[in-house]
Formats: C-alpha cells, sequence, structure tokens
C-alpha cells in the first residue's frame, strides 16, 4: 500500500544525469547472444554501447562530409 501524501522527499531520489542531453529515446538492437553476454560482462556495458554508437556516427558525418566536397 502507498503511503499517505506520498513521499515528500522524491526529488532526492530521482536519477539525475551531466548530460547535455538526457537519453530518453529508446533502441533496441537484436545481437547474437554471445555478443550480449560478453557486453554484460563489463559493468557499465550500456555507457559502452553508447560510445561506440557516437564514434561511429562522427566517422559516418566525416564520409558523408567529405562525399559532399568532392561533388562540388
Amino acid at each position: 500500500m502507498s503511503r499517505p501524501g506520498g513521499n515528500p522527499a522524491l526529488a532526492e531520489h530521482q536519477f539525475t544525469t551531466d548530460r547535455e542531453e538526457p537519453c530518453t529515446a529508446k533502441l533496441q538492437v537484436r545481437v547474437p547472444p554471445s555478443m550480449l553476454d560478453e557486453l554484460k560482462e563489463h559493468k557499465n556495458w550500456q555507457e559502452i554501447v553508447r560510445q561506440v554508437l557516437a564514434e561511429e556516427l562522427v566517422k559516418l558525418r566525416k564520409q558523408k562530409e567529405i562525399g559532399k566536397k568532392k561533388t562540388k
């Protein structure tokens, strides 16, 4: 049963982040079970996935910019 009046100190227990943009969007990716098992061996596996995705997006952006310069 919930506490009457709710939790007055709820703000003290909420998740906070120091990121420029909060991680609120969800992404579902299918990977082989062995890959998932290996990832989950690491304490911060979710952050590792975010970093790898960010690095790859930077590479793709650079490739796209180079392609645009070549067509001009």
